[in-house]
């Protein structure tokens, strides 16, 4: 055993993508194309103060114009100072959409 043999050792690379990491990143790409579609799929938000606030409740008072819904009144509140009432407006989000930018408050 006084004689010594040369080893060598060879390395290989393994891979560099593991199988496992695909349920995440397609359930990432999914999650991203909902985000997406839930912001785009949104109607435009407007902000409106009045003195009076009668009869109005959040979720339940639709916004028309010429007898057709284009909104609702999402949420009614007081401005800082108490002088005014503050509407929060959704817009759905429709073709009259651009009837309501050439021609605001239709009714």
């Amino acid at each position: 055993m006084n004689e010594q043999e040369d080893v060598t050792a060879t390395v290989k690379k393994g891979r560099s993508f593991s199988a496992v990491w695909i349920l995440p990143i397609v359930s990432l790409a999914i999650g991203l194309w909902m985000l997406y579609q839930y912001q785009t799929s949104q109607g435009t938000l407007i902000t409106l103060y009045v003195q009076t606030a009668e009869g109005i409740e959040a979720g339940k008072t639709e916004i028309r114009a010429l007898s057709v819904k284009v909104g609702v009144v999402t949420e009614v509140s007081l401005n800082k100072d108490y002088s005014a009432i503050v509407l929060k407006l959704g817009w759905i989000k429709t073709p009259t959409e651009c009837y309501l930018k050439t021609r605001p408050f239709g009714w």
